[in-house]
């Protein structure tokens, strides 16, 4: 399960972008893109960690919606993608 959406506004609700089963494939590799395909993050070694923060400086990303490739790794490489929004204000 992919979610689309995450919010994190230090709530403590969808804080993280959280794959669920994503543990089965330890070596997958997750990469998240801006709209102008600008890479934000990447690595293969994902822990159900991103917070919506820029790899690079750590500073949050901006409300929107972002790309992500997510490819699982096994006997056929299995590709995924499509978009997650970020929605940091709180309501």
């Amino acid at each position: 399960i992919i979610p689309t959406a995450i919010s994190p506004n230090g709530d403590g609700a969808n804080d993280q972008w959280i794959i669920e089963g994503l543990e089965a494939y330890p070596d997958a590799l997750v990469e998240i893109y801006n709209r102008w395909g600008g890479l934000l993050y990447q690595t293969n070694d994902y822990q159900n960690d991103w917070d919506g923060r820029m790899a690079s400086s750590g500073t949050p990303v901006v409300d929107g919606v972002y790309y992500y490739v997510l490819v699982l790794e096994g006997n056929e490489d299995e590709v995924y993608t499509g978009d997650v929004h970020v929605i940091t204000s709180k309501q």
